[in-house]
């Protein structure tokens, strides 16, 4: 699984059309220098590679983008599995016309809802937990692996799932704390100041279904950060979609 940006690969269906409010166009030739990348996504197809063009478009509307760039759709890669040839388009998502972070707040911390000191330096307290899912069939699949974010709860960070790949002032990325699954699923962060978090992470797994290639998604949780913690638990109840 990537660890930077927690791209999701994603086997594409049948052809969407994104509507025309909220409308994002493939142009490989985009100068996007000056946007904001969103997100990166992976299409699988065992048709045409432009069978991934409407789905990568209609998936960039729905998370603000108005631009797609696809990034490799070599069509001699493919790889041959049960289900005969299947190709991949990887692109990424860029917010162009409007460049400015959806979470941007001018001197965010001077927002009587987010206290920046009270994010800041270390502290004596921690967060411990496990995250996990369960399968139709009945089975559990842990975040073992998989980045875990501790985010402040705040206006600016409002929406926030990746901090990696969201377009955060450097200031605010300093206060956002990193951890890892272990193989069971467990995470903990140590030496965090006393305030109000919210965890985020992945769990997601391959599936052997036709067209499809990922379940699963992300988790987030608020939680408070205490000196002797009880583990908190990441399931279904928390799946951002």
């Amino acid at each position: 699984m990537k660890k930077h940006g927690m791209a999701l690969a994603v086997m594409c269906l049948l052809p969407m059309v994104a509507t025309a409010e909220s409308f994002a166009k493939i142009d490989n030739d985009a100068d996007v220098s000056a946007c904001v990348r969103v997100e990166r996504k992976l299409c699988k197809t065992t048709r045409s590679l432009d069978h991934c063009n409407p789905w990568h478009e209609e998936n960039a509307a729905r998370v603000g983008a108005d631009t797609v760039v696809v990034v490799n759709s070599d069509k001699n890669s493919q790889v041959l599995g049960f289900i005969g040839k299947r190709s991949e388009v990887i692109a990424d998502y860029y917010r162009c016309k409007n460049p400015e972070p959806i979470v941007a707040a001018p001197d965010y911390w001077d927002v009587e809802a987010f206290r920046y000191e009270n994010y800041q330096g270390q502290g004596t307290t921690s967060i411990m937990g496990q995250a996990f899912l369960r399968q139709r069939g009945g089975g559990i699949v842990t975040c073992a692996g998989s980045d875990v974010y501790a985010i402040p709860i705040g206006p600016y960070f409002e929406g926030v799932m990746d901090p990696v790949t969201a377009s955060l002032d450097e200031r605010a990325r300093v206060l956002v704390h990193h951890a890892m699954c272990d193989a069971s699923g467990n995470f903990k962060f140590s030496k965090l100041p006393e305030a109000r978090w919210r965890v985020v992470t992945t769990v997601v797994w391959d599936t052997a279904i036709r067209y499809e290639n990922v379940q699963g998604g992300y988790l987030s949780k608020e939680v408070n950060s205490v000196v002797d913690p009880e583990p908190v638990y990441l399931t279904g109840a928390d799946q951002t979609h």
